[in-house]
């Protein structure tokens, strides 16, 4: 029962190492906001799903949107969120490898 708690109230994955699931009407609607060009209210709807359910695909693709928002910021600290679940992950750590880039070309102007 205090597992059950936690995990909604933090967003926990399951002893068993999986996340606890997305509602996939919600996904579905911040992934079709996004194709949409409503970048703002996707990210809104990426960031309920993340009070609640810390799963990879759902950081990762709300790290992608924070870069194109320009929220390098944002995007880095979901990307090492979906590192810290999945420490091998290739996508999260291009896009922290892309935010370097960035920062890096940023500081040489």
């Amino acid at each position: 029962m205090f597992f059950t708690w936690f995990s909604r109230r933090f967003g926990a994955t399951s002893p068993s190492g999986e996340s606890t699931s997305v509602r996939p009407d919600l996904l579905e609607m911040a992934r079709g906001l996004a194709k949409e060009g409503k970048s703002e209210e996707a990210s809104e709807t990426y960031w309920k799903i993340k009070r609640k359910h810390r799963t990879v695909p759902g950081l990762i693709e709300h790290a992608e949107l924070l870069i194109e928002l320009g929220d390098y910021f944002g995007a880095a600290a979901m990307a090492s969120h979906a590192l810290e679940l999945e420490p091998e992950n290739a996508r999260a750590t291009a896009i922290q490898t892309r935010i370097q880039k960035i920062d890096d070309a940023e500081r040489k102007r």
